[in-house]
């Protein structure tokens, strides 16, 4: 059986004090010599006691449980914190299909809260028996650890009014680490320095097409972009999804991610960090146009997954094997290149920006534009070539339209 989790609190206030002696009342001078008694009785209670019952169990521990404070794997906690209103759920790993005493403790040892673990049985994600340990009642702000009967103490956490202070930058500070090209990425623009490394995919300059599916091509310059989520491809789609996200940003919002809020190398140059950051991230989209006037490359990528763990070396040699290449083109890839081009130079120019880079933008969003519509309409074929994901698009109506708001003034 489960019980609700006991806090520790002291009663509200005393209970009612007895009266002390009163003093000697003198009787009538007719009564009878019966013994007059010392002091006068204590009178009845006016009300019920004002002593707190306990709600539940008490909270004292019977000597057969063991609640050791040495850490345990088995009992985990989310180690980022728990904000002061929010659930508070910790995991203990445990085959057993009784209930477990636990505590919540905080750095002296000192017990702020007891309760019962719920069975919760088999967990199919990490393929563990499990309990839960419910601490939602503690709402003090603080560092505890929970300790388990009989299995010991998790890593401390804190219960906090604000987890995430610094979530906007730590979020944006994620596409510069994953920038690839022919920069290191050094310790003191990132957040923390422990993440910097060597330029990842320097040689993306000369990215030849995928068993030659554009013929009498130069390879293909993709130098600067961001590295997609769990691998090193960069996806000409996915990509403008998230370019026109920040840009839209940008021009909401003119105050968020300004000048030096980023701590980028590009900071100080008198325009916003989020454009800067979106511009280096989308400088591979204008060489995902081919040389020979075709479709643009859908995506780019290692003709296989990477391993899971890998070294900076190791995955760079993918380019000098000839084994990472422009896979097939598209016709959604090339309104992708539209659009992205378009609303770069469309904010570049409104900021003041060097006219012969807008110029470079508009122009490639206009050579992107009319192989789009001159073409022949094409859809990515996912077969046409190995390696990670497909990403394939049947849908251009949306990059069509994105394209006609941008340009249209």
């Amino acid at each position: 059986m489960t019980s609700s989790p006991t806090v520790s609190s002291a009663p509200s206030h005393s209970p009612t004090p007895e009266p002390s002696s009163a003093p000697f009342t003198a009787m009538p001078s007719g009564s009878p010599s019966t013994p007059i008694p010392s002091k006068s009785p204590t009178p009845p209670p006016s009300s019920a006691p004002t002593t707190r019952m306990p709600s539940s169990s008490p909270t004292t521990r019977s000597p057969t449980l063991s609640f050791d404070s040495t850490y345990s794997d088995l009992v985990r906690v989310n180690q980022v914190g728990y904000l002061r209103y929010a659930t508070k759920i910790g995991v203990i790993v445990d085959d057993s299909t009784v209930s477990r005493e636990f505590q919540v403790q905080d750095s002296t040892g000192a017990v702020l809260l007891t309760g019962t673990t719920s069975v919760y049985g088999a967990d199919g994600a990490s393929e563990d028996n499990v309990h839960q340990a419910d601490f939602t009642a503690l709402e003090t702000l603080g560092a505890y650890r929970l300790v388990v009967d009989g299995i010991g103490s998790s890593l401390e956490f804190n219960i906090a009014p604000n987890l995430y202070p610094n979530l906007p930058h730590e979020s944006m500070n994620y596409f510069y680490f994953h920038r690839m090209g022919t920069m290191d990425i050094e310790a003191e623009h990132l957040i923390d320095p422990r993440y910097a490394r060597a330029a990842l995919h320097p040689e993306d300059d000369a990215v030849p097409s995928y068993n030659n599916w554009c013929v009498g091509c130069d390879d293909f310059d993709l130098q600067g972009s961001w590295a997609d989520a769990g691998d090193f491809g960069i996806y000409t789609v996915n990509h403008a999804i998230s370019a026109w996200t920040l840009l839209n940003l940008n021009e909401m919002f003119p105050t968020a991610f300004e000048d030096g809020s980023l701590n980028l190398p590009e900071s100080g140059n008198g325009f916003p960090d989020v454009l800067d950051e979106v511009d280096y991230g989308s400088r591979f989209m204008r060489g995902m146009l081919p040389s020979n006037g075709g479709l643009a490359s859908h995506k780019a990528h290692n003709h296989a997954w990477s391993a899971f763990t890998i070294t900076i070396e190791d995955e760079n040699k993918e380019n000098s094997a000839g084994t990472r290449s422009a896979m097939g083109s598209s016709t959604p890839a090339t309104y992708a290149v539209a659009r992205n081009n378009a609303q770069l130079a469309r904010v570049w120019s409104s900021k003041g920006g060097d006219p012969g880079h807008v110029a470079t933008l508009w122009d490639a969003a206009e050579d992107a534009y009319a192989r789009a519509t001159s073409i022949s309409e094409k859809t990515y074929d996912p077969s046409d070539s190995p390696g990670p994901g497909k990403y394939f698009y049947t849908i251009k109506e949306d990059d069509l339209r994105s394209y006609y708001r941008l340009v249209v003034c």
